[in-house]
């Protein structure tokens, strides 16, 4: 990796750490030490010693991971033989996501004082082109990936800093209609456009619809423009609603 190539990374994983991924990860683990992707990538250029561990399913390893990373999902990993002096570094699909908090938890409560957490998963690693192993061949993993509500309501609650697209068309006169905190409505092409004003490239975008599938369109158009962090949310507000239901009884 060369100097500028350096410098790159570690300026745009400063916004993606400010901008991006603040509270991007579970925080349960909070004596875990957050570090940033470029970090990492510098470790491993070094030939450092330290253990990168994807703890995700071990499917959506199989499809994309880390380069340099082994799968030990979070479930198990305090069952497994990883030496208590080794420096450990841990993610997962960041944005939300929790596994690697719970994997940082249960590995500190069996002794390991080296826990570090990927700022932002592997989100954040992919956005700031960093290497990816995946298999040849036509890629299994969608072009625009979903995000749950439970894992943009978590965003919200820890004050990430992300672009929330509401592409849903005008609501009826006297219409009352969900709304997500800090939405910014884009009902229309050039209004697309308008909301993406200023925004980074490697930032976290997360389009949402009432659930027609207008937000997967939207957020592969701005994938093609070059945005590399962009989300729908699943389910549109038809989920985000059920959430927020169910968490007011």
């Amino acid at each position: 990796m060369t100097a500028r190539r350096r410098g790159h990374c570690i300026a745009s994983t400063l916004a993606v750490g400010l901008m991006l991924f603040l509270g991007g990860t579970a925080r349960a683990a909070d004596s875990a030490t957050p570090v940033a992707p470029a970090s990492v990538a510098q470790w491993q250029e070094k030939e450092e010693p330290f253990l990168l561990v994807d703890v995700r399913p071990t499917q959506l390893y199989d499809m994309k991971h880390a380069r340099g990373a082994v799968s030990i999902p979070a479930f198990v990993i305090d069952a497994k033989p990883i030496p208590k002096t080794m420096k450990v570094v841990l993610y997962d699909n960041g944005a939300g996501a929790t596994e690697a908090g719970k994997a940082a938890e249960a590995l500190q409560s069996k002794g390991y004082g080296s826990v570090y957490i990927l700022t932002g998963g592997l989100t954040a690693w992919e956005a700031l082109d960093l290497p990816i192993v995946a298999p040849p061949g036509p890629s299994p993993v969608p072009f625009v990936e979903p995000i749950s509500a439970e894992a943009l309501q978590r965003l919200l609650t820890q004050g990430a800093q992300l672009t929330v697209i509401d592409v849903r068309s005008a609501p009826k006169p006297g219409l009352k209609r969900a709304r997500i905190q800090g939405a910014r409505a884009a009902r229309t092409a050039p209004e697309l456009q308008s909301a993406m004003a200023g925004v980074d490239r490697t930032s976290l975008i997360v389009v949402f619809d009432d659930g027609n599938g207008d937000a997967l369109e939207r957020a592969e158009a701005l994938r093609r423009q070059g945005f590399k962090s962009v989300k729908y949310l699943y389910g549109g507000t038809l989920a985000w609603d059920k959430l927020n239901q169910s968490d007011q009884k």
